[in-house]
């Protein structure tokens, strides 16, 4: 397959990308702050690696600076939406083939379920067990034992996420209470309550 360029949707006769998912910048003159006018050379652009995995790069328009996904782009600029999905899914999983053949709009249950069904994406097992909490009484020496995190949230009315923070921090709920899971049981409790 031939590589067509096409220009990029609002950024029309400054930057273009294609079907292999190359994107580049085109000759054009800047003003620069001084009134100054400039010419730049067209190139092409370089994306980086993000820390999913996922390439971007830097559209810059009207001296502003936009931060965008390669993968999209191309999706944006070659692929139809006519259910205006919102997910762009990599057919063969990899990150990094922004190939306009790689690309497909699909919704956000389509996308996890292709990476489980065609990419054999292994299920997690990790927060499937219940974790005993236990609540020390700093003030009275009292101790109360709960199943598990969703238990202890409905009894004492705090969410599951600023239980899980009040134990993982040194920090005590409403100034008295220490909250603690079978994992850190391994300190005595007189030296986390004194």
């Amino acid at each position: 397959m031939e590589e067509i360029w096409k220009d990029i949707k609002g950024y029309e006769g400054l930057y273009q990308c294609s079907t292999y998912g190359n994107i580049r910048s085109l000759d054009r003159y800047v003003y620069e702050l001084s009134g100054k006018k400039q010419f730049r050379k067209g190139q092409i652009i370089v994306p980086r690696k993000n820390k999913n995995g996922y390439l971007q790069l830097t559209l810059n328009k009207n001296a502003k600076r936009k931060m965008v996904y390669v993968h999209r782009i191309v999706a944006e600029t070659f692929i139809e939406n006519s259910n205006n999905n919102l997910v762009v899914n990599h057919k063969d999983g990899n990150r990094l083939n922004n190939n306009v053949d790689n690309l497909e709009w699909c919704s956000y249950s389509e996308n996890n379920l292709h990476s489980y069904n065609k990419l054999n994406r292994k299920n997690s097992t990790e927060g499937c067990t219940p974790k005993s909490v236990y609540i020390i009484d700093t003030t009275s020496k009292s101790l109360k034992c709960f199943d598990s995190i969703a238990e202890t949230s409905r009894e004492i009315k705090l969410s599951t996420t600023q239980i899980n923070r009040y134990i993982h921090s040194n920090k005590k709920w409403k100034g008295r209470y220490i909250l603690l899971t079978d994992n850190e049981k391994g300190v005595e409790d007189n030296e986390k309550i004194s």
